[in-house]
């Protein structure tokens, strides 16, 4: 019924932009076609806003949609996106909160082993806005990103330091700085495993739950496996591991950390075998191609995108993937067998 009158609503302001067409119009029927999930209509409509007013809010929210897009088969190139990015970011239209929201898009939409190149004109940009220009929510993303500048140039001293400084909340401080500093590999002073047993004890349930993982996560880097994967299923609930959601985000965690890679992969390919659902068998592939990269196994990393590609065909994910672990072990038979 809901949606009756949404479309009752959409066909009146139709007939309404048909009669005077106006930017501010045409905003106002691409959200409510995205709010219907007709993306492609919602898309046209904001590409009709930017073309009525240039400088007005158009742009991004084209730049948004697009970006959402990116990983549905045959809809967006994220090469030609970033091309539009960075073409947009030498305009006078972004705000300081729309640079720093798109540059941070444009990190995390960049495949990790691409990131640095891809990445480096834009952390020009982060590190030339001043924070105090920029509205309170999108401060942090400034930070994230700021952080990872100085990661890739190997000022992890600088990096500790900065992130030291951020989080003030006492509560939570310790267990965020953990988090951050095992998934871009900064060793803090003082060692992973002694940071994380001294933060377990006085925190909220919060950060108490982040603080057992992060251990888990120092155990797990100094061979102490058992103890490490014991310690985490202690901060799940039963049944934890059956929902799509808790599984990805699982294995995105172990693929940052390192953590139980053999084992890890073994939960995700029992899920692939009970689960039939597209979106579900979509997140998991996500996160475990990802797993199988970032442990450098590349046979693995092979088979999953071939498990993956015979879901998504023409999937750009998998396919870039695909042709990247198939370099990789080229180039491990090359190396093990010279001649």
């Amino acid at each position: 019924m809901a949606k009756r009158m949404d479309q009752e609503v959409i066909a009146l302001k139709l007939a309404e932009f048909e009669r005077a067409p106006s930017a501010s119009m045409a905003l106002d029927i691409a959200e409510a076609f995205r709010k219907l999930g007709d993306m492609e209509r919602a898309l046209s409509f904001y590409k009709k806003a930017e073309s009525l007013d240039p400088d007005g809010r158009g742009w991004i929210r084209v730049l948004s949609l697009e970006s959402d897009l990116i990983y549905d088969p045959g809809s967006v190139s994220i090469t030609d996106w970033t091309r539009k990015v960075q073409a947009g970011l030498k305009t006078d239209r972004p705000t300081p909160a729309d640079r720093v929201w798109l540059i941070d898009r444009v990190f995390w939409l960049t495949p990790s082993y691409r990131r640095r190149a891809v990445m480096q004109p834009f952390w020009t940009q982060v590190n030339g806005i001043d924070p105090k220009n920029i509205e309170p929510n999108y401060r942090f993303l400034w930070m994230l990103q700021h952080v990872e500048y100085l990661i890739a140039e190997a000022r992890l001293e600088d990096a500790w330091q900065y992130l030291d400084s951020y989080y003030t909340n006492p509560n939570t401080r310790r267990a965020r700085l953990l988090y951050w500093a095992l998934s871009r590999k900064i060793e803090p002073p003082g060692g992973l495993v002694g940071l994380a047993r001294a933060h377990v004890e006085g925190v909220d349930e919060d950060g108490k739950t982040l603080a057992h993982r992060m251990l888990a996560a120092a155990y797990s880097q100094h061979g102490q496996s058992d103890e490490a994967w014991t310690l985490y299923q202690q901060t799940q609930v039963e049944g934890w591991l059956d929902r799509a959601s808790s599984l990805s985000e699982f294995i995105e965690w172990a693929a940052d950390y390192h953590f139980e890679p053999t084992r890890t992969i073994s939960l995700a390919e029992a899920f692939f075998d009970r689960e039939s659902r597209p979106k579900h068998r979509l997140t998991v592939h996500y996160a475990l191609v990802k797993l199988c990269y970032e442990n450098r196994n590349n046979q693995r990393g092979r088979i999953a995108c071939e498990r993956a590609l015979r879901d998504f065909p023409s999937h750009f994910y998998f396919r870039e993937f695909a042709g990247y672990f198939e370099r990789q072990s080229a180039e491990e038979t090359k190396t093990n067998h010279p001649h």
